[in-house]
C-alpha cells in the first residue's frame, strides 16, 4: 500500500514537472517572438529618425546583432508571424537601412558642398569688394588729376589695369559657376536648393552686386578710349553668354519662391549695363575716326557701325574709279593705314569679343579696301606728255620740210 502511494505521488510530481517544463517552453517561445517583434519595431523607427551617417552606422551594427540573435529561431518566428516571415522582415529592415545610408551620404555630400560654396562665395565677395574699393579710389584720383595730363595718364593706365584684373577675377567666378551648374541634373539642383538655406550669402546676390558695380563704373568713368569701352562690352558679352547658359539653373536653385523675379532682376541689370556702355562706346569710336581724318556716317549700334564703315570704303572705291585724283589716293592711304595699324591691330580681337564687328564683316571690309587700293593710285601723266612731245616734234618736222621746199 505504501509503495502504491509513493508511486502515485511520484507520478503526480512527474506530471507536474512536465507541465511546468511545457509551460516554461511555451513561455520562452513567446518571449522570443515578442522580443524579436519589439526589437524589429524599435530599429525600424530609429532608422526612420536617424539623420547622420554615424547614427545609421551604429544602427547597422544593431541590425547585424538582431540577425545573429534570432536567425536560429526563424521557424518559430515564422509560425507566429504567418503569413509574414523572418527572412522578409529582416530583408525589409536591411533595405530600409541601405536606403537611409544612401540618403544620408547624399545629405552629407551636399552639406560639404554647401560649406565649400560658403567659403568660395565669401572669398570671391571679399576679393571683389577689395577690387571695387581700389577702382573707386582710382576714379576719384582721376577726377582730381584732370589738370595734370602726365599724372592723369599714369593714373589712367593704373585704372585700366585695375579694371582688367577685376574682369579676369569675375570671369573666373563665372567659369566656376558654369562648371558647377551648367550640366547639373534637375535632381541635383533640387537637392542643392533644399540645402541652400544654409548659405551665408546667395550667389545670386553676389552677381547682382557685381553688375551694380559694373554699371556704376561705366556711368561714372570719363576719359577712356575705344579699346576701354570695347573691353567693357566684351566683358558684358561674356557675362551675358554665361548667364544665358546657367541663369535658369541658378535662379531655380537659389531663388526659392522668388526665382522668376531674381531672373528678371539680373536680366534687367545686364540690359542697363550694355546700355551704359553703348551710350559712350559709339561716340568714342566715331571721335577716334574723326580725329584721324575719317568722317563716317552717324551710328549708334553695331549694325549701323558696320554699315558706316563699309559705306565709307565702298563709296570712295567708286569715287577713285571715276576721278582717280591724288586727293582720292591720299584718302585711301590714310584710311588703309588707320584701319590696319590701329583698328585691326589694336582693336581687332576686342571688336570680335565685344560683338561690335564679326570676323566676316572685317573680311568684307578688307576685300573692298583691297579693290579700292587697286584703283586708288592716280594714273601717270608721262604717256600724255610723251604723246604731246611727239606731236610737237612731228609738226615741227612738217613745218621745216615745207619751209625748205619754198
Amino acid at each position: 500500500m505504501m509503495i502504491k502511494t509513493r508511486f502515485k505521488i511520484l507520478h503526480a510530481l512527474w506530471i507536474l514537472t512536465l507541465s511546468a517544463v511545457a509551460v516554461q517552453a511555451q513561455q520562452s517561445d513567446y518571449e522570443i517572438q515578442r522580443n524579436f517583434q519589439q526589437e524589429l519595431s524599435e530599429l525600424t523607427a530609429e532608422i526612420e529618425r536617424a539623420e547622420t551617417l554615424d547614427e545609421l552606422t551604429e544602427l547597422g551594427n544593431r541590425v547585424d546583432m538582431l540577425e545573429r540573435t534570432y536567425s536560429e529561431h526563424a521557424e518559430l518566428i515564422n509560425a507566429a508571424l504567418y503569413p509574414q516571415t523572418y527572412q522578409v522582415l529582416t530583408g525589409n529592415l536591411r533595405e530600409q537601412l541601405t536606403q537611409a545610408l544612401s540618403s544620408a551620404e547624399v545629405v552629407e555630400e551636399l552639406s560639404t558642398r554647401i560649406d565649400e560654396l560658403n567659403v568660395e562665395v565669401s572669398q570671391y565677395r571679399d576679393e571683389i569688394d577689395a577690387m571695387n574699393r581700389t577702382t573707386a579710389e582710382l576714379q576719384s584720383r582721376l577726377q582730381q588729376a584732370e589738370s595734370n595730363e602726365m599724372n592723369q595718364a599714369a593714373l589712367l593706365q593704373e585704372y585700366r589695369q585695375s579694371i582688367e584684373q577685376r574682369n579676369h577675377f569675375v570671369s573666373q567666378f563665372l567659369e566656376q559657376l558654369m562648371s558647377m551648374y551648367q550640366d547639373a541634373s534637375p535632381s541635383e539642383l533640387r537637392e542643392i536648393s533644399a540645402a541652400s538655406e544654409r548659405l551665408e550669402e546667395n550667389p545670386l546676390n553676389v552677381l547682382e552686386s557685381i553688375l551694380n558695380e559694373y554699371i556704376r563704373v561705366t556711368e561714372e568713368t570719363a576719359g577712356l578710349g575705344p579699346t576701354d569701352y570695347a573691353s567693357m562690352r566684351a566683358q558684358y558679352h561674356y557675362f551675358a553668354e554665361v548667364w544665358e547658359r546657367i541663369g535658369n539653373s541658378l535662379t531655380t536653385t537659389f531663388g526659392g519662391e522668388n526665382a522668376a523675379a531674381a531672373k528678371t532682376s539680373i536680366d534687367n541689370q545686364l540690359s542697363e549695363w550694355v546700355s551704359a556702355i553703348d551710350s559712350t562706346l559709339w561716340n568714342t569710336i566715331s571721335d577716334a575716326f574723326h580725329i584721324n581724318g575719317i568722317e563716317l556716317e552717324r551710328f549708334s549700334n553695331r549694325e549701323e557701325f558696320y554699315n558706316a564703315l563699309y559705306g565709307y570704303v565702298d563709296s570712295r572705291r567708286v569715287d577713285s574709279q571715276q576721278t582717280n585724283s591724288e586727293e582720292d589716293y591720299q584718302t585711301y592711304v590714310n584710311f588703309n593705314d588707320y584701319w590696319n595699324t590701329t583698328v585691326k591691330s589694336d582693336w581687332g580681337e576686342l571688336l570680335v569679343d565685344a560683338d561690335i564687328l564679326s570676323t566676316e564683316q572685317i573680311a568684307t571690309i578688307d576685300m573692298t579696301l583691297a579693290e579700292w587700293g587697286e584703283t586708288a593710285p592716280p594714273e601717270s601723266n608721262m604717256m600724255l606728255i610723251l604723246l604731246i612731245i611727239s606731236i610737237v616734234i612731228i609738226i615741227g618736222l612738217v613745218v621745216l620740210m615745207l619751209m625748205r621746199r619754198t
